[in-house]
């Protein structure tokens, strides 16, 4: 038997619809991961694991894709091809890398959330940290949130999205996280 919200199999973890459960459950679950996937965007921010950015985060995933705990791309309407051809190669690199993507609602939500958190601009090394989301005209059509260091020292939000992300892993249309603001 199949969803027929997203086509799953009703034996599976469905996200868009959660199968013996009522509509508003749904939705309260979707609000429950934008409020999660917040928490984990401010103490990754807070703790210099953010990168934003279409071509930052491209460089990031070439040279240390095994370091990238999660990609989030905004849904928006694409008024410029060349960002639509962005986002459908670094859609397909996640997917062929086994990578955690999700889809979250606005990218204006997103900037609005990440711009007033401090982090850390500093390397080891004392060196400014270029991949990080200090810039004064940032872009947030692509972020990537990198492991802390130690897998071990992940905080129990990001164990939560970890695993949320493995229960929709299998679904053919990913469901779109509403972020809260």
């Amino acid at each position: 038997m199949f969803c027929i919200s997203c086509g799953s199999r009703k034996s599976k973890a469905c996200a868009c619809h959660v199968h013996n459960t009522s509509t508003t459950q749904v939705a309260h679950t979707n609000s429950d991961i934008g409020a999660i996937l917040e928490d984990v965007l401010v103490h990754a921010k807070q703790q210099g694991r953010v990168t934003c950015g279409i071509y930052p985060a491209a460089k990031v995933l070439e040279l240390e894709p095994n370091s990238v705990m999660l990609v989030i791309l905004p849904r928006s309407r694409f008024s410029d091809v060349s960002l639509h051809i962005h986002y459908t190669l670094i859609e397909a690199f996640c997917w062929e890398s086994n990578l955690r993507l999700l889809m979250v609602d606005s990218a204006e939500k997103l900037s609005k959330m990440l711009e007033d958190v401090p982090e850390v601009l500093l390397s080891p090394v004392g060196e400014v940290d270029k991949h990080t989301c200090a810039t004064e005209e940032q872009d947030y059509n692509c972020v990537l949130v990198q492991y802390p260091c130690g897998w071990n020292n992940s905080s129990h939000s990001e164990d939560k999205l970890i695993e949320y992300c493995k229960n929709i892993y299998d679904l053919y249309h990913q469901p779109i996280i509403e972020l809260p603001g």
